[in-house]
């Protein structure tokens, strides 16, 4: 009921994590410019992404993480010690998470779990909010 919205970008991406068989069928050129639903769709592309996205390159790693590749991993750990905004709350836990993982202080036993969580952080409920009303 709640992906009946075709604009609502937050639940499209909840659905799409919880039902494999949803993300095949999600109308991915509607959510063209929404990292986290381009991210569950992926089918490896991620040199792409990264250029569509250049700003969205640690969310990229950490879904790469969670999938078991660790190519990105120092690209990461650099990540983690960059300042973060003072507005910017997940991803000030999520750099010190990650920073207390590489470390081998806190290992992080659920990469997939961080990685859904980081990415519905990530979703922008809104971006869509004028096309629809148009």
């Amino acid at each position: 009921a709640l992906a009946a919205d075709g604009f609502d970008a937050y639940a499209h991406l909840v659905k799409a994590l919880g039902k494999p068989d949803y993300r095949q069928a999600l109308p991915s050129g509607r959510f063209a410019g929404s990292l986290p639903i381009q991210l569950v769709l992926c089918d490896g592309d991620w040199g792409g992404l990264a250029a569509r996205f250049p700003d969205g390159r640690p969310l990229i790693g950490l879904v790469r993480l969670a999938k078991g590749d660790d190519a990105m991993q120092d690209e990461l750990k650099h990540w983690t010690d960059t300042p973060s905004r003072w507005d910017d709350g997940w991803g000030t836990y999520l750099k010190r998470r990650l920073k207390s993982h590489f470390s081998g202080e806190n290992e992080i036993g659920d990469f997939p779990g961080l990685a859904h969580d980081a990415l519905t952080q990530a979703v922008d409920v809104g971006w869509l909010a004028a096309e629809a009303a148009a």
